[in-house]
């Protein structure tokens, strides 16, 4: 599993971008704003990629290692879906992966926003799928995770 969370690098935010600036963004480094819900805290194994902007493929090294690690599909949760998980789409797609967005595992400031960001990803970046329809796939065998090894 990846995880992805915003956070500074730098104590003072030097680091975050202009616009995480103006909007007033800035999640330190050992602050609880800056670690993962307990509920769905990562094991071992799990990666965790700090962003310092609204694009993880901007903000990060992940595009390295997942292409490092011979992975070509991704299965996209999160929130704020018409902020961050739609950035996270359309430049995953734009890198030609494969993606996969789950629809109630995302989550926007309005439901209204939420339905316009899933119906984008519909048409245009991405296969689009409820939790329960992506469980009934990977049990018939029609979604895979596989990395190359």
């Amino acid at each position: 599993m990846i995880y992805v969370r915003i956070m500074s690098r730098a104590p003072d935010g030097g680091d975050i971008s202009r616009q995480h600036r103006d909007l007033g963004i800035l999640v330190r480094s050992g602050s609880r704003e800056a670690e993962i819900l307990d509920e769905i805290a990562p094991r071992d194994g799990d990666l965790i990629f700090s962003k310092t902007a609204g694009g993880v493929f901007n903000s990060t090294e992940i595009d390295q290692v997942l292409r490092n690690m011979g992975i070509d599909s991704l299965i996209v949760a999160g929130v704020v879906t018409n902020g961050c998980v739609e950035t996270a789409v359309r430049d995953a797609s734009d890198r030609s992966y494969k993606v996969f967005v789950v629809e109630d595992a995302c989550a926007a400031l309005t439901e209204k926003e939420h339905e316009h960001a899933i119906w984008l990803f519909g048409k245009w970046y991405a296969n689009v799928l409820g939790t329960s329809e992506l469980s009934d796939r990977f049990a018939q065998g029609r979604v895979s995770v596989t990395t190359r090894k």
